[in-house]
C-alpha cells in the first residue's frame, strides 16, 4: 500500500460545466470568480478517489466549500477540509471532485508522499485559487461614477426595509408589537443604544452581527451587507421568538447571555467587535444582556457568515477582574495583521488583551489604566506603524498602545477636529488608511460631510504629536449623510482600500453613505 496526497495545485484543472466556464473567464474580480464556482455547491462535494484503470476506490465527503480571503490571491478550500485520511485497498492514482448531482467538476492527478503509514491517503492543501492578478473585488458602477471628495448614497434597501417586526410570516404578533421589540426596536441595529459594526476590508463587507441590549431591543438576528452592485442589507437568520422558535425572551436569565433557545441574548455590543480574516465577525465581549441589563461573558464568539449562529471562538474567563479585563465591560477590539492576534480592551481599569488566532489563547498586556475609559471608546491597529491606536469615549483622549514593548504612551494632538465632530460621546468611527499614512475619524453631530484626519509625525509615532486636521469636500457635493446617532458611530464608519473611501452606517432607516477620499 502506497500513501499519496491530494492536492489541486494553484490553478482549476478542468471545469466540465460550459456555464461555470464562462462565469469564471467573464468575472472581474477575484471574490466574483470564486462566487461562481461557490454557487454550483450547494450541498456536500465529494472527493472520489480512482485506480490507474478508473475503478472507484474510496469517497469522501465534506460540506461545501469556504472562500478564504486570508491571503492575497483569494481561494475556496472545503469547509471541513483537515489533515483526514481513509484507510483503501488498492493504489489510489487520481481523484475527481463532484458537486451534489454527481456532476463532475474538478479532476486532479496526485503524487506520492513519504509516510509512516502505508495504509492511508493522507487528503490535504485541497484548494482552488483565484486569478491573482484580479482585483480582490470588482468596483461597482455606483462608485465610478463618484467624483472624488463627494459623498453618495450606495444603492440598495434600508435596515428598516427588512425590519422582523413588520414581517407577519416572522413576528408572531403579526405586524406590531414583536416580542423582541423592546422599548426601541431596530432603531439599535443601526447605531442607537450603544451599537457598533465590524468591516471586512476584503470583500467590503459591513457586518452587524449582535446588536440591541438592556431593555432598549431583544432581537438577537445578524445582518450584514457587501458594497457590490446592488448593496442590499441582509438579514443572516430570524431572531429568537421568532413564528417557529416563539420563546420567552425577558426570562430573567441575563447572568447566563442566553436565551432558552441556546442562542446569544441580545447585547450592547459597543466597539467589542472586530472581523477576523479567514473566521469571521467575532463579538468580544457580550454584554448588557436584555432586558435589564445585567451579565456579561468573558467568551469571544464567532458568528457565521453564511447561517448567522454564533459559536464560541474563545474562552479568557480566567482573566475575570480583578485580574485584567477591566472594572466595566463597554470595550473595544482590533484586529492586527502582522501578529494574527485580536486585541481587546475593557472599560475602567484594565489591561490590553491579546488572543492569538492560531491557539485562541488570551494574555494581558502593558499596565493597568484607564485606558478607554467606560464607553466603550475605539481601537485600530496600524500596520505601517506597528501600533494600536485608542480613542478614550468622553473625553475624546489620544492614545497609543505599542504592541513591541507593552506599553502606553498619550501624544498630542494639534490642530483640530473637524467642525462637528462629537469628543464626547461614547466612540467616534475610526480607521486606518494604510495608502496613506493616516487615521480617518467621523462622529459629526452637525456639519456631517466632513471627516477628521490624524496624520502621525515623520517619527516616534508613539510620542511624538500628531496633527489634526479636516478633509476637503468637493464644492459640487450634493448628498449629506445623516447625524451620528445615539452615544456614538463605533464600527460604523470604515475606510475601504479596494473602493478608496469610507462608509458609513448612520441608522437603520437611512442608506449606506460613501465619500470617495481619491480617484480610482
Amino acid at each position: 500500500m502506497t500513501a499519496y496526497s491530494m492536492r489541486i495545485g494553484d490553478y482549476l484543472q478542468r471545469i466540465t460545466n460550459g456555464s461555470a466556464q464562462t462565469a469564471w473567464a467573464a468575472a472581474t474580480s477575484q471574490t466574483g470568480q470564486l462566487a461562481e464556482l461557490s454557487a454550483l455547491w450547494s450541498g456536500d462535494v465529494e472527493i472520489r478517489g480512482y485506480s490507474l484503470a478508473g475503478t472507484l476506490l474510496t469517497t469522501l465527503t465534506y460540506s461545501g466549500w469556504n472562500t478564504d480571503t486570508s491571503e492575497a490571491t483569494y481561494f475556496l478550500s472545503l469547509d471541513t477540509l483537515t489533515d483526514e485520511s481513509l484507510a483503501v485497498n488498492d493504489v489510489v492514482r487520481y481523484c475527481k471532485a463532484f458537486i451534489p448531482g454527481g456532476v463532475e467538476v474538478v479532476a486532479w492527478d496526485i503524487s506520492p508522499v513519504v509516510s509512516s503509514d502505508l495504509s492511508k491517503i493522507a487528503v490535504n492543501g485541497l484548494r482552488i485559487n483565484a486569478t491573482a492578478s484580479l482585483p480582490a473585488t470588482s468596483t461597482p458602477t455606483w462608485r465610478t461614477a463618484m467624483t472624488t471628495l463627494t459623498w453618495a448614497e450606495i444603492p440598495g434597501n434600508t435596515l428598516s426595509a427588512i425590519d422582523p417586526a413588520a414581517n407577519a410570516a416572522i413576528n408572531p404578533n403579526g405586524t406590531s408589537g414583536a416580542p423582541w421589540a423592546g422599548t426601541d426596536g431596530q432603531t439599535c441595529v443601526g447605531g442607537y443604544a450603544w451599537n457598533g459594526g465590524t468591516y471586512d476590508h476584503a470583500t467590503d463587507t459591513m457586518h452587524l452581527p449582535l446588536q440591541g441590549g438592556h431593555a432598549n431591543y431583544a432581537g438577537n438576528e445578524p445582518y450584514s451587507c457587501a458594497l457590490d452592485a446592488s448593496a442590499d442589507w441582509v438579514m443572516l437568520r430570524n431572531p429568537s421568538g421568532a413564528i417557529g422558535n416563539t420563546i420567552t425572551l425577558n426570562d430573567g436569565q441575563e447572568a447566563t447571555g442566553l436565551y432558552s433557545d441556546g442562542r446569544l441574548r441580545s447585547t450592547h455590543s459597543y466597539s467589542n467587535l472586530c472581523y477576523v480574516p479567514g473566521h469571521g465577525p467575532i463579538i468580544t465581549r457580550p454584554m448588557a444582556f436584555y432586558s435589564s441589563g445585567g451579565g456579561v461573558l468573558y467568551k469571544m464568539f464567532l458568528v457565521s457568515e453564511s447561517t448567522g449562529e454564533a459559536s464560541e471562538w474563545a474562552d479568557y474567563s480566567a482573566l475575570s477582574y480583578p485580574d485584567p479585563v477591566g472594572t466595566t465591560n463597554e470595550g473595544a477590539a482590533c484586529y492586527d495583521s502582522t501578529r494574527a492576534c485580536v486585541w481587546h480592551l475593557g472599560g475602567g481599569t484594565a489591561k490590553m488583551l491579546k488572543t492569538l488566532v492560531s491557539t485562541r489563547v488570551t494574555t494581558a498586556h502593558g499596565t493597568y489604566g484607564n485606558h478607554i475609559n467606560d464607553g466603550g471608546g475605539s481601537l485600530v491597529y496600524m500596520p505601517a506603524l506597528d501600533l494600536v491606536a485608542a480613542l478614550k469615549s468622553y473625553d475624546n483622549t489620544f492614545k497609543i498602545f505599542d504592541p513591541t514593548s507593552d506599553t502606553w504612551t498619550a501624544p498630542t494632538v494639534s490642530g483640530s477636529y473637524a467642525t462637528g465632530y462629537d469628543g464626547t460621546d461614547s466612540a467616534a468611527g475610526i480607521d486606518w488608511d494604510e495608502a496613506n499614512q493616516r487615521l480617518l475619524l467621523w462622529n459629526q453631530s452637525s456639519n456631517t460631510t466632513l471627516i477628521t484626519i490624524l496624520t502621525p509625525p515623520g517619527s516616534s509615532p508613539a510620542t511624538n504629536a500628531w496633527t489634526a486636521s479636516t478633509m476637503s469636500v468637493d464644492g459640487g457635493n450634493t448628498v449629506t449623510p445623516g447625524t451620528r446617532q445615539g452615544p456614538g458611530t463605533f464600527g460604523r464608519f470604515k475606510y475601504s482600500p479596494n473602493l478608496k473611501g469610507c462608509v458609513l452606517l448612520c441608522s437603520n432607516t437611512t442608506p449606506l453613505y460613501f465619500f470617495a477620499t481619491e480617484a480610482l
